[in-house]
């Protein structure tokens, strides 16, 4: 039985599990005068983002009258046929693979750090960009490729431009389901893979596109190399990671009621910069999350908008050496940084003074030899001065 509370203090939902002795995953509904929420929390040692969709969705079917189907086939299962397949020729054929592309590669992409000295911190910054999602998808079609591509291939593109490099280097997720038969499993199946861009300016733009997701195609297929031991191998870290959610988490029912989803924010970024893009129906939303110790918030906001830019821009330009990062409003603020002309008022310096002494006569106007004097003291000197000279003729 779920507890069915009154009161919900969101600062004391997430905290740390106890291994041993508490379940790993915590359920919690809220009757409130604020509203009514279901609070859904799964360790990631039994559970991943798929799998709390997986869960969202057999709920709505039961609370809809539908017999839900036993898992087939489980993740300890799954577990096992990994096990036996490191034992075969294919753990050393994924080897090879990521050799063949990540030997001796570069590693540094990060964007340049802008604060030193602050306490870990975890930010956040989310915009939604309208978009026809039939035309989206004609493209990727057109291209043979996948959303998934186009929009890590774009933070490719930007990671690269951003530190003035001809290539990128970062990490993505995917659900680790290539297995039909984890399509509905609800288990810790989620895989960590590196990514690698070359950003030739000379490159046809579709023919990056599908070396891209060809490339995260491959990669899937090898997932049997770990990451852990592709950190190792290649010094690959995953501080700079990039995640295409689709419409995977996008409910807008939960038991038969109208549901918003509402995620809360931990007060450390599980990475340096990390971006989620998801697409709900015309509406795409960019979510980053960055290390705020860090980073300042305009200069992720930038980065974003960067990625935008380019999505739009891969759709209607040739080669890479023609995609511009600057949207049309971050054009314009640009231009108008050299728009300083304004009006000179035509004024004598002495009437300047009588208008500031009129306006604040007992402020400081001069310091000087360690005395101070107001500007009604200096206004009273100078016409004393004025008037010595007209009295002797000048």
């Amino acid at each position: 039985a779920v507890e069915i509370k009154d009161c919900l203090n969101r600062e004391e939902l997430v905290r740390p599990y106890e291994l041993m002795g508490e379940r790993l995953f915590r359920i919690s509904l809220y009757d409130t005068p604020e509203g009514k929420f279901l609070f859904l929390e799964f360790h990631h040692i039994i559970s991943d983002g798929t799998s709390c969709g997986i869960f969202i969705r057999d709920m709505n079917k039961a609370y809809g009258g539908e017999t839900l189907t036993p898992e087939g086939f489980s993740g300890f299962e799954a577990a096992l046929v990994e096990e036996q397949a490191l034992l075969s020729g294919e753990y050393e054929k994924a080897k090879e693979y990521y050799d063949s592309i990540f030997k001796g590669c570069d590693t540094d992409f990060l964007l340049s750090r802008e604060k030193q000295g602050e306490k870990p911190g975890a930010g956040m910054y989310c915009r939604k960009v309208t978009a026809d999602p039939e035309a989206l998808s004609a493209f990727c079609a057109e291209k043979q490729i996948t959303m998934n591509a186009l929009f890590t291939a774009a933070f490719g593109f930007v990671t690269g431009r951003y530190v003035y490099k001809d290539e990128a280097v970062f990490t993505t997720i995917y659900n680790g389901r290539s297995d039909s038969r984890l399509s509905s499993v609800i288990s810790m199946l989620v895989k960590t893979l590196p990514v690698y861009c070359n950003l030739d300016g000379e490159q046809e733009i579709a023919a990056y596109l599908k070396e891209t997701g060809e490339q995260l195609v491959n990669s899937q297929n090898a997932d049997l190399y770990s990451f852990g031991e592709i950190s190792r191998a290649y010094g690959i870290q995953a501080d700079l990671m990039f995640a295409f959610q689709g419409d995977d988490f996008q409910f807008a029912k939960i038991g038969g009621a109208n549901a918003i989803s509402e995620e809360l924010r931990l007060d450390r970024a599980k990475a340096p910069l990390s971006v989620d893009v998801s697409v709900n129906g015309g509406e795409i939303c960019y979510q980053a999350e960055y290390r705020s110790d860090l980073y300042e918030e305009a200069t992720i906001a930038g980065f974003v908008d960067s990625l935008i830019t380019v999505v739009q821009e891969f759709q209607v330009k040739r080669l890479l050496k023609d995609v511009c990062m600057v949207s049309t409003e971050a054009r314009r603020e640009l231009d108008s940084y050299n728009e300083t002309d304004y009006p000179v008022e035509q004024a004598t310096a002495n009437w300047l003074l009588e208008r500031q002494a009129a306006l604040y006569p007992e402020r400081t106007a001069v310091i000087a030899n360690g005395e101070k004097r107001t500007f009604r003291e200096l206004e009273e000197s100078a016409n004393r001065v004025a008037n010595y000279l007209l009295e002797r003729g000048l």
